[in-house]
């Protein structure tokens, strides 16, 4: 740049940062402000379950410690398309399952695709399954019975 002076910061604490986020291109600015409402906005224009997912994502006291997974989802959006983003998110939501891994695993197996066993107007009935190690009531009952001891004295046991 023939000595041309480009850019000056200021002076930070050792460890400081100084970022200014207008250095960025501007398809990337969007990253560089870790905004967890603009990434709420972002999801809900590509769909609504998309969106609340997201909201349950980002809720709690620090959003910012989901961001990273807030960005795998709209990374999501990109490679398979937003559409099936958005009905993977609305599964998950209605297993009340919030967490990115698991929507990219409803992608994978193709579980988006299927309606959902609670859906209205959907045959399938939802049918509880017999618990396989479920003792029944009468084997908790302990009735004590007496027996004879060698020395021919009776106990209870």
């Amino acid at each position: 740049m023939d000595g041309i002076l480009v850019k000056t910061h200021a002076r930070q604490l050792p460890g400081g940062r100084a970022t200014d986020h207008a250095d960025y291109p501007a398809e990337l600015t969007a990253h560089t402000l870790r905004d967890p409402e603009r990434m709420i906005r972002q999801a809900l224009s590509h769909g609504p379950h998309l969106g609340r997912f997201m909201e349950a994502l980002l809720s709690g006291t620090i959003p910012w410690a989901k961001l990273r997974q807030g960005q795998k989802l709209l990374r999501l959006g990109t490679k398979y398309g937003w559409i099936r983003v958005d009905q993977a998110c609305r599964r998950a939501l209605a297993f009340e399952i919030v967490n990115v891994g698991r929507v990219e695993a409803i992608l994978l197996q193709e579980l988006d695709q299927l309606p959902l066993p609670l859906d209205p107007g959907t045959e399938t009935p939802v049918v509880p399954i017999r618990l396989r190690f479920q003792r029944p009531a009468g084997s908790f009952i302990h009735t004590p019975t007496q027996e004879l001891c060698h020395d021919g004295s009776e106990t209870l046991s």
